[in-house]
């Protein structure tokens, strides 16, 4: 059975997100969503926060939704992970991540595969929208409809 990760903190999960999440559902037979807890990010919703959005924003009978403290590949290890997928929008995503991706096949060889993001999303991130909502304009566009309230309550703030 191929399975594949997708992680992240997710600090909001966007449309951006959602497209990645959805594209590697139809190529894997199981997708796991790892939610990441990462001490190293100052975020704005907790880990129990962002992992709720996220389990109603993905319903894909293929896709798990998974909240994970610890390191990525020991999360592949114990649940027979084939790769980690990661979406890249440009040059400086992908240099951050091939050193993310070398560190994770040296402690649990773990592959991973790089998944460019859609052209017309590559403007798009969690930070993006945190701006915006900071700015009071609408995010209706970038995050999905099911968690639009959820995001408005907890990044306006």
């Amino acid at each position: 059975m191929s399975k594949c990760v997708f992680a992240g903190c997710f600090d909001p999960f966007t449309i951006g997100h959602l497209d990645v999440v959805k594209r590697l559902s139809a190529i894997f037979e199981e997708v796991f969503v790892v939610v990441s807890k990462n001490a190293g990010k100052k975020l704005v919703a907790d880990g129990n926060e962002r992992f709720a959005m996220v389990k109603k924003a993905v319903d894909i009978g293929n896709v798990k939704v998974v909240l994970h403290e610890g390191l990525l590949v020991d999360f592949c290890v114990k649940n027979n992970v084939d790769c980690i997928v990661k979406g890249v929008r440009n040059l400086m995503d992908f240099e951050y991540e091939s050193l993310q991706a070398t560190v994770n096949n040296k402690l649990g060889k773990t592959e991973t595969l790089f998944l460019p993001c859609s052209d017309e999303l590559a403007f798009m991130s969690s930070s993006f929208v945190r701006e915006m909502l900071s700015l009071g304009r609408d995010i209706s566009a970038y995050v999905p409809s099911e968690i639009l309230g959820d995001v408005i309550r907890l990044y306006r703030q």
